[in-house]
Parts: C-alpha cells; structure tokens; sequence
C-alpha cells in the first residue's frame, strides 16, 4: 500500500447523514492492504459504559477518564495518549495506542497525562474505506493532537469548515485563502 491513512482524521461528509457515522470524525489507526481499523472522536460514551472503566482498573480511586463510543463494533477498550513508555502501537508522532489493562491502569494513575479512552472501534475490509472515500462519504485530512485528545464537542464543524477551504483551495488552484475586504 502506497498511501497509508493511519494517522490522519476522517471527516464525515453530508453523504452519511441518516447512518451511525454522521457528523462523527474518526482517526485511522492502522490503514493497511489487510483493512483499516479507526476510532470514533466525537461520540461521548453512554453513563452505563463508565462501568467497564471501573471493571478495567478495578480501582475506585482512579479518576474517570474521558470516554468516548470508538465505534460501531464491540471490542478492544483503547487508550490514545502522548506516554512513550506505556505504548504498545505508535499511530502518528507522539500519539501512541495502548490497550493492555496493566497499561491502562499506568496511565490513569499519572496525574499529568493527557489521555482518552475508548470503547470499540469501527473496522473496513480491505479496499472498503477507498471506496467510501471516492463516493464521497469521508474527507480526508491531517490530524492534530489537540484535536484528537482535547474537546472535541465541535469537532465535526470545526473539521467540515477545514475540508471546506481545502476543496475551494483545490478547486481554485491556489494554496491559500486570503480575505479581502475590497471585494466585498
């Protein structure tokens, strides 16, 4: 595979509005000619799924972390954090995966790192995601970890307005956007 999505933000286009995946924006994991796996951003998980967290750590004082819905298919509880030393997959940078539950429990104890868990993921057979792409259901664009670990409450406008410039910079030829009162 030539060009890897792993690291980079998928941003859902109007085309999905009515499904599970509207207004979500995911962050690709692993892109590969095997599949590609992702986690949802965006979806606050559900107050009954505060309890798997209690049943991970198993340790009533440990701060709740923020948890997110990953995706739409069960399965691995995840962390996404900047810890060198607790990573088990570096997905991008210092963005680093873990899902071992000695390592879950490492990272919640430490006061001063910067974390979310999630629940699940969402997972596309091999050439699947391309396809999306090339319907138009995704736009694809660079990620940053502010993004992806701070408040992502309006993370879907703020991303759509992104890929918006982007698409009117392609259309237009030009490598920026430059306002200009005079025109208006």
């Amino acid at each position: 595979m030539t060009n890897s999505l792993q690291g980079n933000l998928l941003v859902a286009s109007l085309a999905n509005e009515g499904t599970v995946m509207a207004r979500t924006v995911l962050l690709v994991l692993q892109h590969s000619d095997e599949g590609t796996y992702g986690v949802i951003l965006n979806r606050p998980a559900k107050p009954e799924m505060r309890e798997i967290w209690k049943k991970i750590t198993g340790d009533p004082a440990i701060a709740q972390p923020r948890l997110a819905l990953g995706g739409t298919k069960g399965g691995p509880v995840i962390a996404l954090h900047h810890s060198e030393f607790h990573s088990e997959f570096n997905v991008e940078g210092n963005l680093h995966l873990s899902r071992s539950a000695d390592n879950l429990k490492h990272l919640a104890r430490e006061r001063n790192q910067l974390f979310k868990i999630f629940l699940g993921i969402v997972e596309w057979k091999p050439g699947e995601l391309e396809e999306q792409i090339e319907f138009g259901r995704w736009y694809v664009t660079e990620s940053d970890n502010r993004d992806i670990l701070g408040d992502v409450e309006l993370l879907w406008e703020e991303s759509i307005c992104e890929c918006g410039d982007q698409l009117w910079r392609e259309l237009l030829g030009r490598s920026s956007l430059e306002f200009n009162g005079e025109l208006n």
